[in-house]
């Protein structure tokens, strides 16, 4: 029956009678990677790019096929293949390089991705300073985000969220900033 598969002009596989046959995801996913992309680190190596379509932030897409409809992200399919499991919450990358697949250590450097929380998720991107919010230098109403003006506080939802002190003092002894007094 393989020998009897053919790709067509989109590389789409297709049988004798031209119908399309739906590939395994490993293969669909083999076929996207470049194991030679750039070095980002010098201590992880080469990265693993994904060369299939991205998404608007950079981070490669994948058809799920099969059972399984929809796309999912290339970098949490590349978890999915190496390990047998969904990354739990999050695969993050070490190698701050968003189209990276690299799930597994080789002999050019160790594994890119890693399993972490949405908070650490989020603390990579305002240290890496892709984060729009943190590229902002004053609050709403003009006060600086400096070392002595910002207070960090973790949200119920555990992100991380960098607030004004002195509206903050402000909105704790009840004057509400940006509204006027009366009803």
């Amino acid at each position: 029956m393989a020998d009897s598969l053919t790709r067509d002009r989109l590389g789409r596989l297709r049988d004798a009678k031209g119908r399309a046959v739906c590939e395994p995801l490993s293969d669909r996913f083999a076929r996207h990677v470049d194991r030679n992309g750039p070095v980002m680190r010098q201590d992880l190596g080469p990265c693993w790019v994904w060369t299939g379509g991205l998404n608007h932030h950079g981070y490669g897409r994948i058809e799920l096929g099969g059972d399984e409809r929809g796309q999912a992200l290339a970098h949490r399919v590349a978890w999915l293949l190496h390990y047998g499991r969904w990354p739990d919450p999050h695969a993050l990358h070490h190698c701050d390089n968003p189209p990276c697949v690299k799930a597994m250590a080789d002999e050019f450097g160790p594994a890119h991705l890693y399993e972490g929380p949405q908070r650490d998720n989020m603390r990579d991107k305002i240290d890496r300073g892709r984060d729009w919010q943190s590229r902002r230098t004053h609050c709403p109403q003009g006060h600086p985000y400096d070392e002595a003006n910002t207070v960090y506080r973790i949200r119920p939802s555990g992100r991380l969220r960098r607030t004004c002190r002195a509206c903050w003092r402000g909105t704790a002894n009840g004057a509400f900033i940006g509204r006027t007094s009366g009803k």
